[in-house]
């Protein structure tokens, strides 16, 4: 005979190894009882309830499935009058206000001992709250959907020294995380939500506010959040593509994602020019799942990963954490919009154009290199300190070309190899980094003023402008600049 139970207590009947004792709290007609034992291998079912009528059908549907011999049957308020030869308590269908009830009354239950299957129908966030602040400790937690409706299952074990719960925990715990993905994501977020509302319901429009605003901007639900948009590595890919495509790049180029997986769910950006080790420490101190950076985690051949160098270490870091790494390079720098584009609105000019354009986007944008633009003509002293306020210098390396700055090239990184095309393109002056000392001398020859403005200075100004591009894309992630990374170059 197939015994009827509902999707949320066989939920709970997979959190329960075999062979143990278990005790169910509110037995109700005694099925998951009975289940345990013809299925799951109990070895024997302590069956309770408060009431005398469910507790007398349980007696009946323990005789009719023949299970009767390994069952005993009590009326309690809780556990109050049970036998305590029991492995594992199971408290199903009830309110979490009740389930608070039953553990205060039940002190002894605090013991490395038991182990607790709790199935909450309401007030699932005041419990998780009770259960942290005395000391147990949820190992695991699911949500299955029974018929309409949304339950969470949790296994809690006595653990005092275990991590006290946030605020946004309560209503998705950690162990939660790990589960969450396989149920109606979207639908949970929008129940969460709505619980947070009737949660302050009474309390005055400030405090309201206050609270949502606390609630909403914790980790946990933010996560959640980003869970129920089902946002990926490989969306975030996509889009990458979108703003600089892998097309754009040098021959010689990596880029792309080199590091995770294209599966892993995103709740939290961490954006830098590059993904040194102490990033990689950030993202995981932030809870980061991915880093995007301009530069990339892996340039040349690597015949080993180890902890013998920081590349290495930066690495096994972010795989320890389950980060992902994305970057966009020379596509970036040659693309409309990125690197150099923003290098020379950051510096003022007018009237930017590509200098040696190497084809169109979709959208017929020119893409190359090096860009050139205008400003009014100035002396060359009142440029530098205009390049080195806007760009954030310590200072700058420079060639006198004899010449007033009006119309200047530009190219972030080490583009100075570039120098006689920006020339040919008839610019007066060029700002660039990593400069050689022949090119140096070049630039004299030729009679143009040369800026090395360093190789940070020139690039980092598009890592705000992708940060932006990437929260607008994905309004439902959190986007952070790295707040520890910069230039490591100082002038004496």
């Amino acid at each position: 005979m197939k015994i009827p139970l509902s999707d949320r207590l066989l939920e709970c009947a997979s959190y329960l190894s075999h062979g143990v004792r278990i005790a169910d709290i509110g037995c109700d007609h005694g099925y998951l009882g009975i289940h345990l034992l013809k299925n799951c291998n109990a070895k024997s079912i302590i069956a309770a309830d408060i009431k005398e009528g469910p507790l007398q059908s349980a007696m009946r549907n323990a005789e009719k499935y023949g299970v009767a011999d390994k069952m005993t049957f009590h009326l309690s308020d809780g556990v109050k009058d049970i036998p305590r030869n029991f492995d594992a308590l199971v408290c199903a269908g009830m309110g979490g206000d009740t389930m608070i009830h039953i553990l205060e009354d039940a002190p002894w239950l605090r013991s490395e001992q038991y182990y607790l299957v709790l199935q909450c129908q309401s007030k699932t966030p005041m419990l998780r709250r009770y259960l942290s602040d005395t000391g147990w400790y949820i190992v695991e937690e699911t949500v299955v959907r029974d018929g309409k409706f949304l339950y969470t299952v949790m296994a809690v074990v006595w653990n005092p020294e275990a991590p006290k719960l946030t605020a946004g925990q309560c209503y998705i715990s950690p162990a939660m995380r790990n589960s969450v993905v396989g149920c109606d994501l979207l639908d949970y977020y929008n129940r969460t939500i709505a619980g947070l509302r009737l949660a302050v319901e009474n309390q005055n429009d400030e405090e309201k506010q206050q609270v949502l605003t606390e609630l909403q901007t914790d980790p946990a639900l933010q996560w959640l959040r980003a869970a129920a948009a089902n946002i990926t590595v490989g969306d975030v890919l996509a889009y990458m593509e979108t703003i600089a495509p892998r097309s754009m790049k040098m021959d010689w180029d990596n880029v792309g994602l080199l590091c995770g997986s294209r599966d892993t769910l995103v709740s939290k950006i961490l954006v830098a020019l590059d993904p040194f080790e102490h990033v990689c420490q950030e993202a995981a101190q932030w809870g980061a799942e991915l880093v995007v950076t301009h530069h990339p985690v892996i340039f040349q051949p690597m015949k080993s990963i180890t902890d013998d160098n920081a590349v290495g270490r930066g690495i096994m870091t972010l795989i320890r954490n389950d980060i992902s790494a994305i970057n966009a390079h020379t596509n970036l720098d040659q693309a409309p919009g990125g690197v150099n584009d923003v290098l020379a609105r950051t510096l003022g000019l007018e009237n930017i154009q590509v200098i040696d354009e190497c084809g169109v986007d979709e959208e017929g944008r020119p893409w190359g290199l090096l860009r050139r633009g205008e400003i009014p003509a100035c002396a060359l002293p009142d440029f530098l300190a205009d390049v080195k306020d806007k760009l954030c210098c310590q200072g700058l390396r420079y060639v006198d070309g004899g010449k007033p700055v009006c119309k200047v090239a530009v190219g972030g990184g080490a583009c100075a190899g570039e120098l006689r095309a920006a020339v040919k393109a008839g610019c007066d002056t060029f700002v660039t980094s990593d400069v050689k000392y022949n090119q140096f001398w070049d630039a004299k020859e030729l009679q143009v003023n040369l800026i090395d403005a360093g190789h940070f200075h020139t690039e980092n100004p598009v890592i705000g402008v992708l940060a932006e591009k990437l929260q607008a894309a994905f309004p439902e992630l959190e986007v952070k600049i790295s707040e520890n990374h910069n230039d490591c170059m100082k002038f004496y």
